[in-house]
């Protein structure tokens, strides 16, 4: 559904609470492979994977603290939804999301590989996402 945010629409969905834990779940599994994928040295697959993570992990924040979440194909959506619904205390998620999706085009499209550093930092910042949304789910 159209959703009037700040003057512009935006997609989101109305969504249960309680879709949370399995968005959640998805970080994990996403933060697990690429993991894995970094073990293996597969730099490509495990950048995208934490890219997937990051997204997840904010989608579980969204739908768990707001019950919503953003529908639409631009990922830059679901950080503007983000940085709407959760003020200054939520912006440096926003801005690790951002760096992340910041490098997905390269990942996806670009004619060359994700570099061992770049998926290292796609990983890192991941793991910072997945642990920030565990954490607030909880509560």
């Amino acid at each position: 559904m159209p959703c009037s945010m700040g003057g512009a629409v935006r997609q989101v969905e109305r969504v249960d609470r309680g879709g949370a834990s399995r968005y959640l779940r998805k970080a994990s599994e996403f933060l697990r492979s690429a993991r894995e994928a970094a073990a293996r040295s597969d730099w490509s697959a495990a950048g995208m994977a934490a890219i997937h993570a990051g997204i997840s992990s904010v989608d579980a924040y969204v739908v768990w603290a707001h019950g919503m979440r953003s529908t639409a194909r631009d990922h830059m959506e679901a950080v503007r939804l983000l940085r709407r619904l959760g003020g200054d205390e939520i912006a440096p998620r926003a801005s690790a999301l951002e760096r992340l999706l910041a490098k997905k085009n390269l990942v996806e499209y670009e004619d060359r590989l994700f570099t061992p550093a770049e998926a290292r930092d796609a990983l890192l910042r991941a793991e910072r996402l997945v642990s920030w949304a565990r954490d607030a789910v909880k509560e």
